[in-house]
């Protein structure tokens, strides 16, 4: 394969590289102490740049009225977060809103749903956070079905800005430098190939459970009104999977793979609108 004229597909001539992919890491005790405040700053900052396009009417909430909503992925930074706050701050309006994440305990997103369920304390009848991720059969999913049903909702509007994926290189693909640093300076990951079972887990939980959630409500006796996937990566970024591309490789370890729920979600949409559904496919560079 000739080489690709993408920077992320070389590295300086001596560099250190290493196989594998950058972990997560553990967040330190000083980060674990701080994160209430920069869950409630981002609440607060997020909050006030959108109460300030609503009062210049740059901004429509008015579709919340009598609403009940259902946000996956409706903490932290992404879209799904950002409507989360727009919603908290117009209970009084909604019919109810139900947040579902699957962030562990020791993170900024965990504590964004712990502050949003201190900051509805005086709409709790209205508000629901869970944790246990989506899924569209089991307990887990039955107590999502009990809390709409005790709040009688109908025509819900569903939004899912989930975002969970694999560090690695899709197979048969050239190399992807990732730059990363330690206690000896900068080095470089030089990505392996990602397993089946990652690739499938990228597609299963941000595109196939993400796409049978709202037929599984539906099945369950509760009607959806809308279904909308916010996504703010480079999911349609063909460049950044394509090797003959200049940006092959921009979003270092997950350039090769975001697309992979994008396509089912495009799929399940194009189906939807021939069907007369309302579906709404967003995207974010």
């Amino acid at each position: 394969m000739a080489d690709s004229p993408s920077p992320w597909a070389r590295v300086e001539e001596g560099a250190r590289i290493q196989e594998g992919a950058p972990a997560i890491q553990r967040p330190s005790k000083e980060q674990i102490v701080g994160f209430p405040d920069e869950a409630a700053t981002l609440i607060d900052e997020s909050w006030s740049s959108q109460k300030a396009l609503i009062e210049s009417n740059e901004y429509d909430a008015s579709w919340l009225n009598g609403q009940h909503l259902v946000i996956v992925g409706g903490t932290g930074r992404g879209l799904g977060g950002a409507v989360s706050i727009c919603a908290l701050h117009n209970l009084d309006r909604l019919g109810s809103l139900t947040v579902i994440g699957r962030d562990i305990k020791r993170s900024m997103e965990f504590e964004f749903g712990t502050a949003l369920q201190a900051r509805a304390s005086e709409y709790a009848d209205k508000f629901h956070w869970l944790n246990n991720g989506i899924s569209v059969e089991g307990n887990e999913f039955d107590s999502i079905v009990e809390i709409l049903k005790a709040k009688c909702a109908k025509d819900i509007i569903y939004v899912n800005g989930v975002a969970a994926a694999s560090s690695g290189l899709m197979p048969g693909l050239p190399p992807v430098y990732v730059k990363d640093i330690d206690e000896d300076g900068t080095y470089y990951w030089q990505l392996t190939e990602l397993p089946e079972r990652s690739i499938e887990a990228t597609r299963n939980f941000m595109g196939t459970l993400t796409i049978q959630f709202p037929d599984a409500l539906e099945a369950a006796g509760i009607s959806v009104e809308v279904s909308a996937y916010a996504d703010w990566r480079g999911s349609l970024d063909r460049g950044s999977r394509d090797p003959a591309s200049p940006t092959y490789g921009r979003w270092g370890s997950y350039s090769t793979s975001l697309y992979l729920p994008k396509d089912l979600i495009q799929d399940a949409t194009r189906k939807a609108y021939a069907e007369g559904r309302k579906w709404i496919d967003i995207f974010f560079p």
